[in-house]
């Protein structure tokens, strides 16, 4: 069994990926941007955090998050994203066609991003180099 690394530095900035079920281009329809933005949002009044900067396109996200100092959690505001985000493309569906009546009635399309099990594919550790003002990244690698 695979062992993640995480990274857990209370007030720290990530950067995320985060790609679709079996990359299937459907985020930048107008009503997955709707409700990815309510989901976010959402997450945000219960966990907060600074979204820092999204890039969405068909089949993936980028993101940068900022945690509230003291809070290293990106994963539970990332379980609760992908969750809303996954039951409401299912409720209004705007899931791809070739989606079968039988993943969607077992919930198998509920990860709506690629989240069989239940992770993120990128995420890295953001600092600035106390010389340059520079971005550093530490790669924590997938999961």
């Amino acid at each position: 069994m695979p062992s993640y690394r995480r990274a857990f530095i209370p007030g720290g900035s990530f950067f995320f990926t985060v790609v679709t079920y079996q990359r299937r281009a459907f985020l930048t329809s107008p009503q997955a941007r709707d409700i990815l933005r309510e989901a976010i949002s959402q997450v945000q009044r219960s966990f907060p955090f600074e979204l820092e900067a999204i890039c969405l396109l068909p089949d993936h996200l980028h993101c940068i998050w900022s945690l509230p100092d003291g809070d290293g959690d990106f994963s539970t505001r990332w379980k609760n994203i992908k969750s809303l985000f996954s039951r409401r493309t299912l409720k209004f569906n705007c899931i791809p066609a070739d989606i079968s009546a039988s993943m969607q009635s077992k919930g198998e399309v509920g990860q709506g991003f690629s989240m069989q099990s239940g992770r993120y594919d990128w995420s890295y550790y953001l600092s600035r180099d106390s010389g340059s003002g520079d971005w550093l990244i530490t790669n924590y690698g997938e999961g």
